[in-house]
């Protein structure tokens, strides 16, 4: 072995001949362990590896410091260090997977089978099983058991659900590598007695069992799995179709019902950290394994230690083993497991992300953030796939527990998760203290795709006396139609598999009719007061030349209105119009001789995006969304389509590259690690035509220049490059390259033509998918359309951090799901929209938020308030009712005085101090949600506009626009006063939304005070609104800079566990 001194510097160097074929093992100064190849350190710390190899052999230097990626794009020291490192000689196991697989399993679950858990948590042979009665099955993780998954319970809370269950609780001991978890499940009801009921909770990799078990309800409108599920898999996995089979047959007859899932940290949609590499996700495992369970010397370590060892020493990949391929994300078995398949039983889903604590989690943390690429995670599991899966269901429920201290084994004994969990499994209601509710829990994906659909725009209305605003939208934003049935972009239709039915490039009776009215909406809306606004639809498969003539006829026609007419184009709208100006010159110069003529680009790709060539060949999220989308037919199968479609290859970068030849495409398919076909001759064809038909006309000059104009937009990462890698763990692969100069689909450099003005030249903030629908640039347009320049863009190349190429990240994990606060993720997906750029959807002025630090007297505005049913007023409420001269009390005394949720009542007065009250009811204390807490405040808030329209016309006063709140639910509704301060938030906002949308002299909140007189509440407090801002969601807030400070601020020596609603205020 050899040291690694912690002061090395450029003029000491130490040099290791180690050998490509030779595994090593490095130790960081606090205990963390990694195996691996020499050259897979670049990407284990998030650095670009070195371009080529010296002699063929490749120098690698060890930073003195592990180093993460801020979210600004630069890397910063961690504190952390690799101080060991260890040449491992020798051939550790077996070499043939499925040997090895067993041989893992067997050694992690010396005794499989179904087990009867015992009060003091032994577990024996379960015998037989009780039939028409209700257990407790407990579905344990990978290379887990039941005593090892679950046996961190509290014994008081465990004691409570083995008393709640009657002592019936059973555990399903079972092998988690070898067998899939659909295998796991068929062993499982051999064993089942018929009629049994069952409550399920799971841990880890169990969750996919707990959702196949779920599937066997017999009071599903199906039972078991459709035949295109089955159908689905067997194309991947015969064996396992089979099991899927027997699984139907025996559901059907033993008519199992249950009660409910709790499904804990569940890879519901598959782990990221499994994506790419197996190793990985079982190096997470290992030091996850001595750390949270205190040695080395264990059994689950030397298990995954061994299983690791032969991993790296014999590069496996995860499909060599069913258990673990269920777990990857995009497999067949993922999409069956996201079905839109309605199940009876509700869900209740734990979610974790790990917050770095001391010691080990430091390094893993780090580690695994550059491998995860800054996705939430317990270091095992992604979070956001936790609560993913199976979620058409009766109703489902989920809690993320976000604090130091949790990791992948953590949640059966950390404070936070354990006690929502002991609480989901002896609930006699729905409702659990801790969970919230997911919304809209009666739809399907089928019905809510539906729902979700982006609508369909149309204008082309001229009057002919005002100036003409023409718009053309870009890829994939026209509707495609066969006949009257819109086919693009409508959902049902993409998830019966309408793309291979009706959008072939040789179907016929297809027309782009309309488009996208989410995205070019507002560009309607804010121009059509000033302006006729026509938008030109066009059938975006097409080649760009052959939609040419169809613009210019409606050119024509509007040029004899001899009104200034501005031409927009957005992305590859950009590219039609180039093809309409070089094809019809003569209608471009009778364009350009009306007065104030001006084409202005949106993000055009003049020459091409490297975004296409990621489509291609598999990589990017967009195929990914759709493949998604499509439960019919595979990704593979949806490409052999777009391969076909002249206007994806018109977008092909247009550059040096021979991307025109199928030698290109045959060589960079070799190296990609998965079965894609090359595009066909016939698009290769034309995309050499096009490319130098582009070439020779890609400047623009002479008198042109002085109509063209170009808006370029911004994200943290457009693809720019790819490069050929090597490993010797993977071989060579293909990798994609980004920079920041580039709006996310397009790089500045390849989308801005030579030769434009530079006065022609503006930036925003926007990223590509918006950039005709964003007000910023929409109010940018208006100033040169009517002075032909504006100050409200910069001429001026932003300044970014990381410039220059990088490595790209792998498409992001596409949501499986639509997430319950956000709807509009799958869309935004196929449109190239960020969590950032989706901020812009939600309330476009964010609120204000403040944190006072006093008593609630000196509160800027009304004070909100909960009072719970049957409860008297008493503390805080008190004391308020006070300062208001017993108003509360008088409200309470006559009978109007709220209670359930959603009630309220409102009393003004601005001669008090503080000068009024907005008290809203919580319903039964014992089992109040952050769900039910965001509708109480969202109705309480409406009311409240309502109260100053109504009372106070005309009458501008502070309280108006604002409220004053206490940490409301957070004591005696024993909400985490995250979650109490989120949904206040959530609240506040879903009015805001409402009222805005109204369109009437309704005013929104602009203002939010949050009031304690706890320094250590208020801070708390400060200390979440922070995390809040800084996270990238949809809550949108200003937070101001400091906690005021005011008369009645108190400290204490300890905080206490139950958050300040003021019970022991005194005055």
């Amino acid at each position: 072995s050899y040291q690694l001194s912690n002061d090395r510097s450029f003029t000491e160097i130490h040099e290791l001949d180690i050998g490509d074929e030779r595994l090593i093992q490095l130790t960081t100064n606090d205990g963390l362990e990694w195996i691996c190849y020499a050259d897979d350190i670049p990407e284990l710390l998030g650095m670009e590896p070195p371009a080529t190899r010296s002699g063929g052999r490749m120098r690698i230097e060890l930073p003195v410091q592990l180093t993460v990626q801020t979210d600004r794009g630069t890397r910063q020291g961690s504190g952390f260090e690799f101080i060991r490192l260890d040449i491992i000689k020798g051939d550790p196991v077996e070499k043939v997977a499925q040997k090895l697989a067993e041989l893992i399993d067997k050694k992690a679950m010396k005794d499989p089978g179904l087990k009867m858990v015992s009060r003091d948590f032994q577990v024996q042979p379960a015998g037989n099983v009780s039939a028409q009665a209700h257990y407790l099955l407990m579905l344990h993780g990978t290379f887990a058991s039941t005593v090892g998954s679950f046996d961190k319970f509290p014994s008081d809370r465990w004691h409570d659900i083995y008393d709640h269950f009657n002592g019936q609780v059973l555990g399903w001991d079972h092998f988690t590598v070898k067998h899939s978890p659909y295998k796991n499940v068929l062993d499982l009801l051999e064993l089942f007695p018929e009629e049994l009921q069952l409550t399920l909770v799971s841990a880890s990799r169990g969750g996919l069992l707990a959702d196949v078990l779920a599937r066997c309800d017999h009071r599903n409108p199906i039972v078991g799995f459709t035949d295109d599920e089955i159908q689905i898999i067997a194309a991947d996995a015969a064996e396992q179709a089979e099991e899927m089979r027997q699984i139907n047959r025996l559901a059907n007859v033993k008519r199992i019902e249950i009660h409910r899932v709790i499904r804990v940290a569940s890879p519901a949609a598959g782990t990221i950290l499994l994506d790419r590499r197996l190793d990985h996700f079982l190096h997470g495992l290992l030091n996850l394994i001595q750390t949270a369970l205190g040695s080395k010397v264990n059994l689950l370590y030397d298990v995954v230690k061994s299983f690791l060892l032969a991993v790296v020493k014999e590069r496996f990949h995860a499909r060599s083993f069913p258990g673990l391929w269920a777990m990857v994300p995009e497999t067949t078995y993922q999409q069956v497991n996201n079905n839109d398949f309605q199940l009876s039983s509700p869900l209740y889903a734990v979610a974790g992300d790990a917050e770095v604590g001391h010691g080990i989690w430091n390094s893993l943390k780090v580690i695994l953030t550059n491998l995860y690429y800054r996705e939430a995670n317990d270091f095992v599991v992604n979070t956001r796939a936790m609560t993913q899966g199976l979620l058409n269901r009766s109703e489902r429920y989920f809690i993320r527990v976000e604090e130091a201290g949790i990791n992948h084994f953590a949640y059966f004994h950390f404070p936070t998760s354990s006690v929502a969990i002991a609480g989901a499994l002896t609930a006699t209601q729905p409702s659990v203290q801790g969970f919230t509710a997911i919304l809209d829990t009666s739809l399907g994906r089928g019905v809510a795709l539906a729902l979700f659909n982006m609508g369909a725009l149309v204008s082309d209305h001229v009057t002919g006396k005002r100036p003409i605003v023409v718009l053309l939208p870009g890829i994939m934003g026209s509707n495609l139609y066969h006949g009257d049935d819109c086919i693009w972009l409508d959902f049902p239709e993409l998830n019966k598999g309408g793309i291979l039915k009706y959008l072939k490039i040789d179907g016929a009776g297809i027309a782009a009719k309309s488009v996208v009215q989410k995205y070019y909406h507002r560009f309607k809306e804010d121009l059509i007061s000033e302006y006729d606004v026509v938008i030109l639809p066009f059938d975006w498969r097409l080649a760009v030349d052959d939609i040419a003539s169809e613009v210019n006829k409606k050119m024509e026609s509007l040029l004899v209105h001899q009104q200034p007419v501005y031409l927009v184009s957005h992305s590859m709208g950009g590219l039609v119009a180039r093809a309409w100006k070089q094809q019809f010159p003569a209608t471009w110069q009778a364009f350009t001789a009306l007065p104030r003529a001006k084409w202005i680009m949106l993000g055009t790709p003049w020459l091409g995006s490297y975004l296409i060539m990621e489509v291609l060949t598999g990589h990017s999220r967009r195929l990914r969304q759709l493949s998604f989308l499509d439960f019919k037919h595979s990704k593979k199968t949806l490409l052999d389509v777009f391969n076909r479609y002249p206007g994806i290859f018109d977008l092909l970068p247009v550059n040096e590259e021979p991307m025109e030849q199928s030698t290109f495409w045959k060589d960079i398919l070799n190296h990609v690690d998965e079965d894609i076909n090359p595009p066909p001759a016939a698009s290769l064809h034309h995309f050499n035509h096009f490319k130098q038909a582009t070439l020779g006309q890609s400047e623009i000059s002479g008198n042109d220049r002085n109509f063209i104009y170009y808006i370029a937009g911004q994200s943290d990462s457009t693809t720019n490059g790819y490069q050929i890698a090597e490993s010797f763990f993977r071989g060579k692969y293909l990798r994609y390259t980004s920079t920041r100069e580039g709006d996310g689909s397009v790089t500045w450099s390849s989308g801005i033509p030579a030769g434009l003005k530079p006065e022609h030249l503006y930036y925003s903030s926007i990223e590509h998918g918006n950039l005709a629908n964003a007000p910023e640039v929409i109010t940018a347009l208006k100033e040169l359309f009517r002075q032909g320049a504006t100050l409200k863009l910069s001429n001026s190349k932003p300044a970014v951090t990381a410039r220059g190429t990088g490595i790209s990240a792998p498409a992001d994990m596409v949501p499986m799901a639509p997430d319950y606060y956000n709807p509009d993720v799958i869309t935004d997906n196929l449109f190239g929209i960020t969590t950032r750029d989706r901020s812009q959807q939600v309330p476009e002025t964010p609120i204000r938020v403040e944190v006072f630090n006093g008593d609630l007297k000196w509160s800027r505005f009304p004070v909100m308030i909960g009072h719970f049913q049957s409860d008297g007023i008493v503390s805080a409420e008190r004391t308020l009712d006070t300062y208001l001269g017993g108003k509360l009390f008088e409200h309470k005394q006559i009978g109007f005085y709220p209670g359930d949720i959603g009630d309220s009542v409102i009393i003004f007065d601005e001669n008090q101090t503080p000068t009024g009250a907005v008290v809203i009811g919580l319903g039964n204390k014992d089992v109040l949600t952050g769900y039910e807490l965001a509708n109480s405040v969202e109705k309480a808030v409406l009311r409240y506009a309502l109260f100053f329209r109504d009372t106070q016309p005309g009458k501008e006063t502070p309280a108006r626009q604002g409220i004053s709140t206490l940490l409301v639910g957070s004591a005696y509704g024993r909400l985490p006063m995250a979650e109490s301060v989120r949904s206040i938030i959530i609240g506040v906002q879903r009015a805001n939304k409402i009222i805005l949308g109204m369109g009437s002299d309704l005013q929104p909140i602009t203002t939010l005070e949050f009031v304690d007189y706890y320094q250590d509440n208020a801070y708390e407090c400060y200390k979440i609104l922070r995390q809040l801002k800084e996270d990238k969601n949809t809550i949108s807030i200003e937070l101001r800079e400091e906690i005021e400070r005011g008369f009645g601020n108190r400290s204490r020596l300890l905080r206490e566990e139950s958050r300040s609603w003021w019970q022991s205020m005194t005055t």
